[in-house]
């Protein structure tokens, strides 16, 4: 249940909301889109599923009518909520209802789970206390009642979290009159997270960056130099940059990139400092991607696993404290791997804002 009353300084908690998940991924508020100037490919590829919709790499629904409702209706949705390097950018609109979603529906998914690890424990508990006491019977009851309680308490944090995140959601899709927003009370009823669809890519073209504010502004001094003194040098070189790609962590420069002896035109640093920044994006999606490729394959091998108990657990050779233990060892390798797909989404959010996503 939503709270009917906001405490005072909401607000605020609400950005710093948004923006511990941003951090969390390492993701940076850059601005608008579609620069002037010189000209990009004929093509040219995005790694977003739609140009306008970036957020539809998650294939939800739900999601998508609530950015349509915050960008619709929502007077919510022109407060700012500070980005993580620069206190006087905001984010999107578009984005602040992403990252609540996922912080909403990732909270959700991991309260779900320890809700299932604390049903295992209290049935390793019985199975315990029924079974031929030993010498190491109470102290392995004292260490599943410590379990119990650290499992609760955990259980707690991440509804009081999801809670957050839920308010924050139903401030930013607020629609006049008090309607109610049954787009928000579906996506609270879905206890995981968004899928994620998209392609990660391997490398991105250096015509992306146009979409980029300060790219958009350098693009627009460099016309109007170029106006007064007659010298296109500056375009060409810049032109000759965004032929090339980027890279994790470094663009891969066309032949006769700036060199120390010939310095960069203003915008050619410009460019060079955004894909920097795109490159760096990249990286932290790709690393997720790897990770949750990793983590995908402990929790497959755990699942097999635990079937292999259950089997033996209805052969007679082995015992229901054995399928319990591993249950709750499944239980915390899933979790781990919910924790590492939001990091994959909130990377995404981060590469698309670098690139100008609104």
């Amino acid at each position: 249940m939503l709270p009917k009353h906001r405490p005072a300084g909401w607000t605020t908690l609400a950005a710093a909301a948004l923006t511990g998940l941003l951090l969390s991924a390492g993701a940076l508020a850059a601005a608008e889109s579609s620069a002037p100037g010189a000209a990009a490919p004929a093509a040219v590829p995005s790694p977003s599923p739609s140009a306008n919709r970036w957020w539809a790499a998650f294939e939800e629904p739900e999601l998508d009518r609530l950015v349509q409702r915050t960008a619709a209706t929502s007077p919510a949705a022109a407060r700012s909520t500070p980005a993580v390097h620069n206190p006087q950018a905001t984010l999107p609109p578009s984005a602040q209802v992403v990252l609540a979603f996922i912080g909403m529906r990732a909270y959700g998914a991991r309260a779900a789970l320890a809700a299932d690890l604390a049903d295992t424990l209290a049935q390793e508990r019985s199975a315990l206390a029924a079974s031929a006491p030993t010498r190491d019977t109470g102290a392995l009851l004292e260490e599943i009642t410590r379990r119990q309680q650290a499992t609760a308490a955990i259980g707690q944090h991440y509804l009081a979290q999801r809670e957050r995140y839920a308010e924050l959601l139903a401030q930013l899709t607020e629609a006049p009159g008090g309607q109610a927003h049954a787009s928000l009370r579906l996506a609270l009823t879905e206890p995981r997270l968004p899928q994620f669809h998209a392609r990660v890519p391997a490398r991105l073209p250096m015509a992306l960056l146009l979409g980029r504010a300060d790219v958009r502004l350098a693009q627009l001094e460099a016309a109007q130099w170029q106006r007064l003194s007659g010298d296109g040098a500056g375009a060409r070189e810049a032109a000759q940059l965004l032929s090339g790609w980027i890279t994790p962590m470094a663009p891969a420069w066309p032949a006769g990139q700036p060199t120390a002896e010939q310095p960069p035109s203003p915008l050619a640093a410009t460019l060079t400092s955004a894909a920097e920044d795109v490159a760096q994006r990249l990286q932290l999606l790709q690393a997720a991607e790897r990770r949750c490729a990793a983590l995908a394959a402990t929790v497959h091998a755990g699942e097999l696993e635990l079937q292999a108990a259950r089997e033996r657990s209805a052969a007679g050779t082995a015992g229901d404290i054995a399928v319990a233990e591993r249950t709750a060892r499944l239980l915390a390798e899933v979790d781990a791997l919910v924790a590492v797909r939001t990091e994959l989404a909130v990377a995404w959010v981060g590469l698309q804002l670098s690139l100008g996503g609104a």
